[in-house]
């Protein structure tokens, strides 16, 4: 996995419409697991595991005397790999690039974003980048140091979401898990186009070998950075098999292809986002009418009715030995019927990958037109906040430091706000802007914004079919906030399932709508204050 690989990544992890998070602020973070995976080639446990104890951010003297300073982060990881005994930790220095040509690869942009999110810096009055960017070094000093929260040093980079009575909130202390990762790179390889499976230790191969072709880098420093005990580990295990090198250019004495060499042997090489990445209804039908899937769903079926029959609804008999014969028949149907779908979308796939090259070279050859290609685009479904932060990532290098830091900070503004949303409900965006792979070209984003007056603007009475808490979460798009459900009942289903039932039944409870002041003693009370005052069904 290389920069331009990732770059691929990153344009699809911002631009897709199916790349769907509960909560924007993981989107942030998968942006810089990435990144920090790439730059350091560093474990996924050991990414997962950073607090902002590991962190540090200071200002330096540019080298070349510029009045601008230059910011510097550096990230010790602690939580490495304990195979034959502890190591030492290390530590990274990421310095800002002059004039970025990519922001989208810039790790300081997204984790710059989340310190914002957080409100990390200790010094109260640091709230904003450009804040950040207007600091000087005094004179005679080294260094300022930008210092964070104490309180915080404990608390991880990147953090789970939960469900809670006011919807999906981030995790004030729990770090987002392994297993919530892995998951999240391969589907974004998926959707990107990649014909391999892309995870977390294919960024740290391709450190391995950006760090071994480089000739600023020892072999003593590489292993070290990799935390190998020697060469052979990276030999065996991370050089990649297929021969990066031109050798016949080297055989032939001719200039080497370098340049091509790399594409050839890179993943973006694979990307066809036309390849089959899921079963269609058709095909769906196909697996639920296999002899083997159908015997098991008859089973499991056959087996819920009896219970239902005896027993009543089945959630009553938990804890049983009926219900847990039940489950393992439900596991089993379930189980069967995914490794029957998966093994038809492999067949798919392999069929797909031999006939397709085939139909593009005989439409060719017959002088049919090319079939165009996907551009990438800003998808329909994305709301004004992912807007700005596609049109304040996609754009080129500045010429001066003043305009420099201006780019940076909307990009840090931009992403700082996208932490704070949940993912809502989608809405369909008037008019479509393509992408090109260098720059997005700026426009005024014209999907529903919330209004900074939204909240004081709502009438204390609701429609008959809204959502009281739903109103109340600022966090939410404008459309989901108004949103009305079809009927009361869909209304009181998403209420009990989405809010209440995250809240403790006699625990006093503050109204959620804007504009109400009260507070209720239980839920019990909060649903006749809702339906009373409020005119809407709780």
């Amino acid at each position: 996995m290389r920069a331009e690989d990732e770059f691929e990544l990153l344009k699809t992890l911002y631009l897709s419409a199916e790349m769907i998070f509960d909560h924007e602020r993981h989107r942030v973070q998968l942006a810089l697991i990435m990144q920090l995976a790439g730059i350091t080639g560093n474990r996924p446990g050991a990414l997962l595991a950073i607090r902002y104890g590991h962190i540090k951010v200071t200002l330096l003297p540019d080298p070349k005397g510029e009045a601008q300073p230059r910011v510097l982060i550096e990230i010790v990881y602690k939580h490495t790999k304990g195979y034959l005994g502890e190591k030492d930790a290390n530590e990274f220095g990421i310095p800002d690039v002059p004039n970025e040509p990519c922001l989208l690869l810039c790790p300081h942009i997204n984790l710059l974003a989340l310190i914002f999110a957080d409100q990390a810096f200790a010094a109260p009055n640091l709230t904003s980048p450009e804040q950040l960017f207007s600091l000087r070094i005094l004179p005679g000093q080294g260094q300022q140091e930008v210092p964070l929260k104490g309180e915080l040093q404990d608390v991880p980079i990147f953090r789970r979401s939960e469900n809670n009575v006011d919807g999906v909130q981030i995790s004030d202390i729990k770090a987002l898990p392994d297993s919530t990762l892995r998951p999240r790179m391969i589907t974004l390889g998926s959707i990107t186009g990649m014909e391999l499976p892309t995870g977390p230790y294919t960024f740290r191969r391709g450190n391995g070998e950006a760090l071994d072709n480089s000739s600023f880098i020892s072999e003593s420093q590489r292993n070290l950075i990799l935390q190998h005990h020697n060469s052979t580990v990276f030999q065996q295990n991370y050089l990649s098999r297929y021969i990066t090198a031109d050798t016949q250019a080297a055989y032939r004495g001719l200039e080497p292809q370098t340049a091509l060499m790399r594409a050839a042997s890179g993943m973006s090489r694979t990307i066809d986002r036309r390849r089959p990445r899921k079963l269609n209804v058709a095909q769906q039908a196909e697996v639920n009418r296999h002899p083997e899937v159908k015997l098991l769903r008859r089973r499991q079926m056959k087996l819920k009715e009896s219970i239902r029959d005896e027993h009543g609804p089945i959630v009553n008999m938990k804890g049983t030995s009926v219900y847990n014969k039940y489950r393992k028949a439900y596991y089993d149907f379930r189980n069967t019927k995914r490794r029957h779908e998966k093994a038809l979308l492999n067949e798919i796939k392999t069929r797909y990958k031999r006939e397709q090259p085939v139909i593009d070279i005989q439409r060719q050859l017959k002088g049919l037109p090319l079939l165009e290609e996907d551009t990438v685009k800003v998808e329909d479904y994305v709301f004004t906040e992912r807007v700005r932060v596609i049109n304040a990532l996609f754009t080129f290098a500045t010429s001066s430091p003043e305009n420099e830091c201006k780019r940076r900070a909307e990009a840090i503004n931009a992403l700082t706000a996208l932490c704070s949303l949940q993912e809502g409900r989608r809405f369909r965006r008037p008019e479509r802007s393509t992408l090109d792979t260098k720059l997005v070209q700026r426009e005024t984003p014209t999907a529903v914004a919330i209004q900074p007056s939204l909240s004081e603007s709502l009438p204390i009475e609701c429609k008959p079919t809204q959502c009281i808490f739903c109103l109340g979460q600022e966090g939410l798009p404008a459309e989901t906030r108004l949103k009305c459900f079809h009927s009361r009942g869909d209304l009181k289903k998403h209420f009990h399932r989405k809010h209440l039932q995250h809240y403790p039944e006699n625990k006093p409870i503050d109204c959620p709508h804007p504009r109400c002041r009260v507070t209720l003693a239980n839920t019990k009370h909060l649903q006749n204050h809702v339906e009373v005052v409020h005119k809407t069904r709780a």
